[in-house]
């Protein structure tokens, strides 16, 4: 059964949850296109991993609400959404950046929709080339609900399946979206797209794949069916917008080349989770 959330106020509180760890060059832009939004009913919590760098710092010259917490991303947010007071919350990684719009679309969106929580698609706009071939990857993607995952939730809902899994450091936003699609909560998909900037070159790539491969397999236990068909490399998807492959040749067969380090990478990284489980 689709579950409907109670009717709310036409201008809630929106918790703005931030997770870092040495994130002093990312972080202040991402700060300040919070600072710019038209939408101004909003907090800001960060939850510092305990960061080396100059984070902290920055992070309280633009709110009180800054909190020290590991070991890794999921605790932080869940401690964040506890620390919440606003009606929704709205999760961000320290490399992205808003338009001056989005909070007031997200909220519109939500209540127009009666939904319990939105994806949001990203674009990659870094200059470097594999940048640009993930972003192609994210256009090929957008609105498919098995490769996108929500980030603008109700505070209550988010509570109520207890937020992200703790045991999971890999794929721990696609469980948390696996799990509000099994409640019965309706998720929407935005119109306002949020930049995202992964600029990382091919070594810290195959080295992040490879990390979180290792992870995956506690996340395959928990959900086998839909696994399969998330990290599946012959995506049905690429056939669907093959146009897009076809006017991008270079970044094209870039992203062919990306994706072909993503599943080895990650492959050998869950073959080792798989006989050393962590």
């Amino acid at each position: 059964m689709t579950k409907l959330h109670i009717k709310m106020p036409q201008r809630p509180l929106i918790s703005i949850i931030i997770s870092t760890k040495n994130e002093e060059a990312n972080l202040p832009r991402l700060l300040d296109s919070i600072r710019g939004q038209t939408y101004s009913h909003y907090e800001i919590i960060i939850v510092d991993n305990f960061s080396s760098d100059s984070t902290v710092s920055i992070a309280k010259q633009y709110t009180d609400n800054v909190f020290i917490k590991g070991p890794e991303r999921s605790a932080q947010r869940n401690f964040a959404a506890h620390k919440a007071k606003g009606e929704y919350i709205l999760i961000l990684d320290a490399d992205m950046e808003l338009s001056s719009d989005a909070l007031s679309t997200y909220t519109h969106e939500c209540l127009s929709g009666n939904y319990s929580a939105l994806s949001i698609p990203e674009r990659n706009p870094s200059p470097n080339f594999w940048a640009k071939c993930r972003d192609l990857e994210k256009r090929i993607a957008r609105n498919e609900k098995h490769l996108v995952a929500s980030r603008f939730i109700t505070t209550r809902d988010f509570l109520s399946i207890n937020g992200y899994d703790g045991n999971l450091v890999s794929a721990e936003d696609y469980d948390l979206d696996d799990r509000l699609r099994k409640a019965g909560f309706r998720i929407g998909t935005s119109n306002t797209v949020l930049k995202h900037y992964e600029d990382e070159g091919m070594k810290k790539i195959a080295q992040k794949k490879y990390y979180y491969g290792k992870m995956l397999p506690k996340y395959i236990a928990k959900h086998k069916q839909i696994a399969l068909k998330r990290f599946n490399p012959l995506r049905q998807v690429y056939l669907k917008r093959v146009r897009l492959l076809l006017v991008n040749p270079v970044l094209g067969g870039g992203l062919i080349f990306l994706k072909l380090v993503d599943y080895l990478a990650g492959g050998l990284g869950l073959i080792i989770g798989l006989i050393r489980p962590i």
